[in-house]
This record gives structure tokens, C-alpha cells and sequence, in this order.
């Protein structure tokens, strides 16, 4: 039986305890290790009642709750926590996010089945529109579901780019897929449900201008990774065209036509 330990980072967070713990509680494989990182703006009985929720579990030493002096946002918490895991494989779980019983069980699965894999991903549900345009290959759209995240360690010991953008999901899976040549794979089926109306739970980021810039330069590295380019130009459609189907294709042929700015 694999061994595995849980991440996760809490920002004002005191009201998702019980949800959190729950998550835990409940999974047919129960973590071998639990780091919590109070990331500021929680009650000072935050470790306490965590403690009181997770005590069935008889972790002793192995439930570790490590206390911010200030928020450093979860990219920075994950590298400062990097020596303390005791094990290989991690998951990475929001505070307000629902996982199924059956959810590290399944994706402990996966990783048996390929332990190759460095990265371990669900997808983002999406409409049938969205559908035709998803690729699954991080272009122009981030579809991995963090809260369902399986790290490998393994295979690399990932570090988490510190951007101070929302978008660090997206630049370490760029960085992992195109730049360090490591295998993620989407696996196929769903056991997580991420919550995302609770945003006064994150703190403050930078302005949505920088941010957007920032996402459109991720997108484009992606996709001159993926097709092998050193620039993009609308000579290279022929090079999508053969990768993408047509769908596809012609929505990305659109954005370097509109959006791609040198």
C-alpha cells in the first residue's frame, strides 16, 4: 500500500475546519502524514480544534500544523514544506474543497499503475462548447484541477515557481510538461469538487492587468513548447493544424492572430 502524505495551505480559514478534517476522515486510505500551514488570519484555537477533529486518526507526531508569521500565499508554503514531507507522493487539498472517500484511493491507483508520472491531474468540468476547444495541453487555458493534485516526488521534487500572480498552478505545470520534460497525466474520472465561492478565504493579489499579461505569456510559452517553435507567426499554422483538429486549431490560429503580442 502506498504511503502518502496531505498539503494544505490555510488562509483565513478557521470556518472550513470541520470540511477540511472531514475530507481526511473519510478516505477508504487513510494519509500516512497532514501538514497545515496557517497562513495568517485564523483563530487562535485554529491548531486546536484541528487537533480535536484529526485525533481519531492516531498520526501522534505525523499531523503537523506550521504557523506563518505573515501570508506567503500557498507556492511559498508548499517550497518551505518540501523537507518536511516524509513521503514521496503528496496530495494537495484546499481548505473548502470536497473530496470523494474514494479519492486518494483512486488516484494512488493511477500512480501504481504509471509511477512515472510526476504530476497526477483531474480535469475542470466544462460545457460542451468549452469541451471542443480543450486540449488538456495548458493552452490558453489552465484545465488541472489543483485540489486534486497528486505530486510524484519521486520522479522530481517540485518546487513551485513564486510569481506573487494567481497563476502558479499553471506556470509549474507549464514548467513541468514543456520545460523539465516530466509526464503529467489527466486522469478520467472525478472525485474532487472544488469550492469557488469562498474567495474572501485568499488573500489579496496583484492587479488583474499584470495578471492577465502574465497568463497571456504562460499560454503562448505553453504553445511554443507544444509545437516545437521558436516563435509564433501564422506561417506556422500548417504545424498546429497537424497537432490540433480543426477546432482547435482555428481557436488558436485566433489568438495569435488577435491576442499574441511579441
Amino acid at each position: 500500500m502506498s504511503k502518502y502524505s496531505i498539503f494544505i495551505p490555510a488562509y483565513n480559514s478557521t470556518e472550513f475546519i470541520e470540511n477540511f478534517c472531514k475530507n481526511i476522515k473519510k478516505q477508504i486510505i487513510k494519509p500516512d502524514q497532514v501538514i497545515i500551514v496557517d497562513d495568517t488570519k485564523n483563530l487562535p484555537d485554529f491548531e486546536k480544534k484541528i487537533r480535536e477533529n484529526l485525533n481519531f486518526l492516531d498520526l501522534e507526531n505525523k499531523i503537523i500544523i506550521i504557523k506563518n508569521k505573515k501570508n506567503i500565499k500557498p507556492s511559498r508554503s508548499w517550497n518551505n514544506c518540501l523537507n518536511l514531507f516524509s513521503n514521496k507522493l503528496i496530495f494537495r487539498m484546499d481548505v473548502d474543497d470536497i473530496w470523494g472517500e474514494d479519492h486518494t484511493k483512486k488516484m494512488l491507483d493511477e500512480y501504481n499503475s504509471n509511477k512515472n508520472v510526476a504530476l497526477f491531474l483531474q480535469k475542470f468540468q466544462c460545457n460542451f462548447f468549452k469541451r471542443i476547444f480543450f486540449n488538456y495541453q495548458f493552452l490558453f487555458t489552465n484545465q488541472g484541477l489543483h485540489s486534486s493534485c497528486l505530486f510524484n516526488l519521486n520522479v522530481i521534487k517540485v518546487k513551485y515557481p513564486i510569481i506573487d500572480l494567481p497563476l502558479d498552478d499553471l506556470y509549474l505545470y507549464i514548467k513541468l510538461k514543456y520545460i523539465l520534460k516530466k509526464k503529467i497525466k489527466f486522469v478520467d474520472f472525478s472525485t474532487c469538487l472544488i469550492n469557488i465561492d469562498h474567495s474572501n478565504r485568499w488573500s489579496s493579489n496583484s492587479n488583474k492587468l499584470k495578471t492577465v499579461n502574465f497568463e497571456k505569456k504562460l499560454y503562448y510559452l505553453a504553445l511554443k513548447k507544444f509545437l516545437n517553435l521558436k516563435k509564433l507567426n501564422f506561417i506556422n499554422f500548417i504545424k498546429i493544424i497537424t497537432k490540433l483538429n480543426i477546432f482547435k486549431s482555428f481557436f488558436v490560429v485566433c489568438k495569435i492572430l488577435f491576442y499574441y503580442k511579441k
